[in-house]
């Protein structure tokens, strides 16, 4: 026999009303003690994706709620902590409205730390977690640079410092390669160019004195087009597993892949002047493609 939605939907909040009946509340000091207590029920409405992105600092995951009936959702988002069954009353990121889908990033995390994460939902007879799963931030990189000024005016060594300061930093936050390069001002060059030795050319022209044109050329240096095992793994598409996740979670495009060819990879390799918009984003995702390629294989030095 079937069930039409109206008797499924009553069957639904018959039995979650059940579930939830051992930690309604009565006050919201109650309320608060209540959700600090082991909570045996799993939600099963509220899932983290499979795919989960960890830097040095941030955790990037996505969540879904699933269809609930008529349950009134009031509230919706994540709790962690470093030990186990963290709860609303530790750390909790709250969204700024109720959504069936959403990306969050959780900030200012310990490098190399194990954290307990679990989606949550406030509803009018409690609050409801989801299953907790354990990830670890990665060891925070250091890459650090040189620079030969060669004669050049302070505007220039401004820019190019602040664009190797800015560079390395998102390399240090969302990857885990150490590598030391040495960055030199050549006027002669008509944008930039670098090596695997670690050696990075950049030109007089402004525009490529950037963060972005930086983080292009650091790819190099940590082996995009200059080593075999990019040429093994690059072949139009990128074959390794873990840089294709990442664009596909951070895209929300579960079809994407790293494109490329014996030089470059795209989307957010930052190939010329004119794709560096200067960007959070920008400048993250090709932080996290490269550490994605080192996890595939591609080595730093």
């Amino acid at each position: 026999m079937k069930l039409n939605n109206i008797h499924f939907r009553s069957l639904t909040m018959l039995l979650l009303v059940i579930c939830f009946s051992s930690f309604s509340i009565s006050s919201n000091k109650d309320f608060k003690e209540k959700s600090a207590k082991d909570v045996k029920l799993i939600f099963p409405f509220l899932v983290v994706g499979e795919i989960k992105i960890a830097g040095a600092h941030d955790l990037f995951l996505d969540v879904v709620l699933k269809e609930h009936g008529d349950l009134t959702i009031q509230e919706i988002g994540l709790v962690y902590n470093s030990v186990t069954k963290s709860t609303i009353i530790d750390n909790k990121i709250a969204r700024i409205k109720v959504e069936d889908k959403f990306k969050e990033r959780i900030r200012n995390l310990k490098p190399e730390t194990l954290y307990y994460v679990r989606p949550y939902a406030i509803t009018p007879g409690g609050v409801l977690y989801g299953e907790e799963f354990v990830i670890s931030t990665i060891k925070k990189g250091n890459f650090t640079y040189s620079f030969n000024q060669n004669g050049a005016d302070a505007a220039t060594v401004n820019r190019i410092k602040a664009a190797f300061d800015l560079a390395t930093t998102y390399y240090n936050n969302f990857t885990s390669i150490v590598k030391h390069v040495t960055v030199n001002y050549s006027p002669g060059t008509p944008t930039a160019d670098a090596n695997f030795s670690g050696w990075i050319n950049m030109g007089a022209n402004v525009s490529y004195q950037k963060a972005g044109t930086a983080m292009h050329e650091m790819a190099h240096v940590v082996g995009v087009g200059q080593h075999s095992k990019y040429t093994e793994l690059m072949k139009g598409t990128w074959q390794g597993k873990r840089a294709n996740e990442i664009l596909q979670m951070m895209t929300n495009d579960p079809s994407a892949v790293v494109k490329g060819d014996g030089m470059h990879f795209w989307p957010y390799g930052v190939n010329g002047a004119h794709e560096d918009d200067e960007s959070d984003f920008l400048y993250i995702m090709n932080a996290l493609i490269l550490q994605g390629m080192k996890v595939d294989g591609l080595p730093s030095n």
